[in-house]
């Protein structure tokens, strides 16, 4: 077993590196991400559930198989040779456009055989868990027909089982696909009932140009890998500049849906997924804490005078709710249905806008609303609090001081 791992493992794109700064669990110490942990099959990665060290990896326990790299919002993991590997993949799969192709791992005995109804087998060189959602996307829509992913291996596989985690990003792809009118192109082997194997030829995804068959008989067993494009060749538009502090990722996915044309369907489930779509209630005072955490810049704030307009990118959410996190109104939802037509747009949309005027208590700017005090949310819990007689006895000895009159009674005066 432990010669199969490490020989598994050796095949993978080297060693996955940690930056610990873009963990979101290190914004707030209520923050509690754990796409990466859960995904690991080795159990290498431990949340610490410090916000100053936030996110710890054992270099030793790590297989390399690179799922932890798409399963991170934010980035904080990435593997040298994954671009490369991905793109001789996507060589390969650009000669069978118009087949069903099976995608597999180095699981696979390479015997030119599936139960899939395909017409070619490609092993992608590495665990199908590390594929993302935006390459999935990226290689079904620039093909004609369907994908297959032979999720069979995972059972007994020495790395772990990772069919959840391939489940749920192939049924994301699916939701995509859908709502943009693809119908849905990727499937699972373990969905087929009974059904035999047959001979179809099997490809080195990292070899373009070769079966598998051909390539060793033509030249033995030598390793080598070719010199693959970057990965904006899969995609249907050119791949953005980086904004801000959006990972790679999210900016692969952005350009591969917009090359998909527009949505047919309104929304899109990816629940379970790093996506949300936030909403405000008319709780909202404007004190920007939202925007401030936000990790992505997917909530920003506009001041032109006195008027407020608080906007949303969508296509930048990660739904990692630090937005509601430390909203002191409890205004902030975050929800895992998509607007697909908000996904798709560059403009922000408006979720808050209006009058701002200082807060009666402090000065501080807050949002002006009919029929109630201007007050900010530290003003509002002084006020709410046995302390609030205690300021407006202090209002008023300092008035009397200053040769003012007291407030009148039953008036509260600021603080």
């Amino acid at each position: 077993m432990f010669d199969t791992l490490l020989s598994l493992s050796e095949q993978f794109a080297g060693a996955v590196k940690l930056d610990a700064g873009a963990c979101l669990n290190g914004k707030h110490k209520d923050q509690f991400c754990t796409y990466c942990a859960d995904v690991c099959p080795a159990e290498a990665i431990t949340l610490t559930g410090d916000v100053f060290s936030p996110i710890e990896m054992d270099e030793a326990r790590c297989v390399r198989c690179g799922a932890c790299v798409p399963a991170c919002p934010a980035g904080a993991f990435s593997q040298p040779r994954q671009e490369e590997e991905q793109a001789n993949v996507f060589k390969v799969l650009k000669d069978f456009r118009s087949v069903p192709v099976e995608l597999t791992c180095p699981q696979h005995p390479g015997d030119d055989r599936s139960r899939a109804p395909v017409e070619a087998v490609v092993d992608v060189g590495r665990c199908l868990g590390s594929l993302s959602l935006s390459r999935l996307l990226a290689w079904t829509t620039s093909r004609k027909a369907d994908l297959w992913l032979n999720d069979e291996l995972c059972n007994g596989c020495p790395i772990g089982d990772m069919r959840d985690w391939i489940s749920t990003e192939v049924n994301a792809a699916n939701g995509f696909l859908s709502a943009w009118g693809r119908g849905e192109r990727i499937h699972l082997v373990t969905e087929l009932g009974e059904r035999k194997e047959r001979r179809v030829p099997f490809y080195d995804g990292q070899q373009p140009g070769f079966s598998r068959r051909e390539f060793f008989s033509a030249l033995g067993r030598m390793m080598f890998r070719a010199v693959g494009t970057m990965v904006e060749e899969a995609l249907p538009v050119p791949l953005p500049a980086s904004e801000g502090d959006v990972p790679a990722e999210r900016m692969r996915l952005r350009a591969v849906v917009a090359g998909m044309g527009g949505p047919i369907e309104d929304t899109v489930d990816l629940r379970g997924l790093p996506f949300g779509n936030v909403s405000i209630s008319d709780a909202c005072s404007a004190c920007d804490l939202c925007v401030r955490i936000c990790p992505t810049d997917a909530l920003t704030s506009i001041v032109d005078g006195d008027w407020y307009t608080l906007r949303f990118l969508e296509a930048d959410c990660f739904g990692c709710d630090l937005c509601a996190t430390v909203c002191p109104e409890r205004a902030v939802e975050v929800g895992s249905v998509l607007d697909t037509h908000a996904f798709v747009s560059d403009e922000p949309k408006t979720l808050v806008e209006g009058t701002l005027v200082p807060c009666e208590g402090c000065g501080a700017p807050v949002l002006k609303k009919e029929g109630e005090k201007p007050l900010c949310h530290i003003c509002k819990l002084r006020r709410a609090s046995h302390f609030g007689e205690v300021y407006s006895m202090i209002d008023e000895l300092r008035s009397l001081k200053e040769g003012g009159k007291p407030a009148p009674e039953g008036e509260e005066s600021g603080f």
